[in-house]
């Protein structure tokens, strides 16, 4: 089927995109805020469907997340601009990934299960300017309050966070007296010339590749033939902006060779500044309804929108601040984000996937506004995990999954494995007001984390699902608010590494060894304080706790420190276990951070 794109005005300026806001459509979103919780008012879910179509786009900053070459990036649905420090823009189009229809918890685990077919490579079109400033000075504006961030895999060292993101991009000086601005909105990304009093814009002259052809139908429209079908740019617009008033000037596309395009610009008023203002707008190609779809939202108490779901292709679009890295190997990612609420921006948008497959299908969101996240993951490295106090591995299959962000959406609060060696999978998540979190789902595995101990039903009946539900009590320390806590890791006289995380205000201690190689030895120890003793920067706690296997013991802790002093503060744990074994160590801090505030 020969497939096209309409578009509007001149190639190198104004384009204009008909995606659909931070890749999926208003027909699964709506379903989503119909579906969603309970506690979100009918109104309140009415105002998030209409006003998702109205967000803006945005721009990244190139921070390591692609190419040193791409100085600005921007992501929509079914295509990825990556304008570079050349000035060159190269705008990647994907094909529609292949369409899953929601099903039964059996027929959508096979469904992760069998192989995909293989995407499409992207048709590129690439636009260089002739002639033009090799290295023009590029620079954002109007900078988003929120910012992208990518957890993409399980090495923190790869991750970027805080990219800002931008509402326009200005190249100054493309060719002398010639700025060129990109800008955009919900539907729309648009690219103007600027040209200043007293310069020719019959210097512009924009090379296109990537096309077979370039022609011009009866209408004035630019037609590009790819092999993939046709775009189209319609006849520029070309004004003056005269006492307030914008004055329209004729215009038309005029070729300088076979793949080389300029402007036709009738008499106009040389005095004053002149904008060529084309529109590039898509329409079937670049669409791909099904490539991204929200599962489920929650609403925060100041009215914020935090939605979960699925991409299926490499380039999520962030129709405003924040659209995160490609997944990786091929498979589909979970996505996370927060909008505000006025629904005019994106305050973060994240992927959640290792490189297999992941969905997002519940979230929830504390009194903090830390957003809790669970789905499937079939990855073996899905973010933060490894760290996990609860399962650091993939049981088997496609396992459930909870993840926590942070407010800001700059870090993982903790990360988890849930399931055995058959498929599991998360379908719904909730937080209660100490930030415990509960989460329900459906398993085949007749290992399920924990279920072996349950007063209710300790194994399955031996059907083909189980449902599961289970609870994680809160491992978070309240920012900002704690007079004793600390998260990171002491490195012991034996050359062994600890990892600690305790906080006084929810009264948790945890703690695991690892060898040098980053493996876990002997049985991680979950811990709750019964005491604190404070003495200036110090503090002695005490109290119970379990290891991996259920054995309980009693421990004792000394810590030391006032905010990250590496190598100063100091962290020391022992216990003696029901069955014997005792364990002790002292070191002081490799990395992260140790408060002690007596007041």
């Amino acid at each position: 089927m020969n497939r096209k794109i309409f578009f509007r005005g001149a190639f190198g300026t104004s384009i204009l995109l008909a995606l659909t806001v931070i890749g999926f459509r208003p027909e699964p979103l709506a379903e989503a805020a119909r579906n969603g919780s309970g506690d979100i008012p009918k109104a309140a879910k009415q105002h998030l469907v209409e006003t998702y179509g109205k967000l803006p786009l945005s721009f990244e900053a190139n921070l390591g997340q692609t190419s040193s070459q791409v100085k600005f990036l921007s992501r929509g649905q079914g295509y990825t601009l990556f304008l570079t420090r050349h000035a060159e823009a190269v705008l990647a189009l994907g094909k529609t990934a292949p369409k899953r229809t929601l099903v039964q918890p059996v027929a959508n685990l096979s469904a992760v299960v069998e192989p995909q077919p293989e995407p499409a490579p992207p048709a590129v079109l690439r636009m260089k300017l002739v002639g033009a400033k090799r290295t023009p000075q590029v620079e954002g504006l109007g900078k988003f309050p929120g910012n992208a961030n990518y957890f993409i895999g399980n090495d923190p060292k790869k991750w970027r966070t805080n990219v800002p993101t931008y509402a326009k991009v200005r190249y100054r000086e493309v060719y002398p007296g010639v700025d060129l601005v990109y800008y955009g909105n919900q539907r729309q990304l648009e690219h103007d010339f600027i040209i200043a009093p007293g310069t020719d814009p019959g210097s512009i002259t924009m090379a296109v590749e990537g096309a077979e052809r370039l022609s011009l139908d009866a209408q004035g429209d630019l037609v590009l033939a790819m092999k993939e079908g046709e775009v189209r740019f319609q006849k520029p617009m070309v004004y003056q902006e005269i006492d307030g008033v914008r004055r329209e000037i004729p215009s038309s596309y005029m070729f300088k060779d076979a793949h080389q395009v300029g402007f036709q610009v009738a008499a106009y008023d040389v005095s004053r500044a002149l904008v060529i203002d084309p529109v590039l707008a898509y329409s079937t190609y670049l669409g791909g309804s099904s490539d991204d779809m929200g599962r489920a939202i929650a609403v925060d108490s100041g009215g914020n929108a935090y939605v979960t779901g699925i991409t299926f292709s490499t380039n999520f679009p962030g129709a405003s601040s924040s659209l995160i890295q490609s997944s990786h190997g091929g498979g589909t990612d979970a996505f996370v984000a927060k909008i505000n609420a006025l629904g005019t921006a994106l305050v973060y948008s994240t992927y959640l996937g290792g490189s297999s497959d992941e969905e997002g299908y519940g979230i929830a969101v504390d009194s903090v506004a830390n957003a809790y996240v669970t789905g499937f993951t079939s990855s073996t490295n899905f973010p933060g995990a490894s760290s996990s106090m609860i399962q650091p591995s993939n049981g088997g299959g496609t396992d459930a999954f909870v993840a926590t962000i942070n407010a800001l959406g700059t870090a993982l609060l903790y990360s988890t494995y849930l399931g055995g060696s058959g498929n599991d999978q998360g379908l719904g998540i909730a937080v209660d007001s100490v930030s415990n979190a509960y989460v329900i789902g459906f398993t085949n595995s007749t290992n399920f984390p924990g279920a072996s101990s349950s007063l209710i039903q300790p194994s399955g009946y031996g059907g083909a699902y189980d449902a599961f539900v289970l609870k994680i009590s809160n491992i978070t320390c309240k920012p900002k608010n704690d007079d004793v806590e600390g998260d990171g890791h002491e490195r012991g006289d034996d050359g062994r590494e600890g990892k600690f995380h305790f906080c006084k205000s929810s009264g948790e201690m945890d703690f695991e060894e690892r060898a040098s190689d980053g493996k876990i030895l002997g049985q991680p120890m979950r811990g709750k304080m019964n005491t604190v003793t404070l003495s200036r920067n110090q503090a002695v706690i005490t109290g119970s706790g379990t290891l991996a296997d259920g054995t309980p013991l009693n421990y004792t802790a000394v810590v030391l420190g006032n905010q990250p002093v590496i190598g100063a503060n100091h962290f020391a744990i022992s216990w003696i276990a029901a069955n014997g074994s005792v364990f002790q160590t002292s070191g002081g801090l490799t990395d992260g951070y140790i408060v002690v505030n007596s007041q």
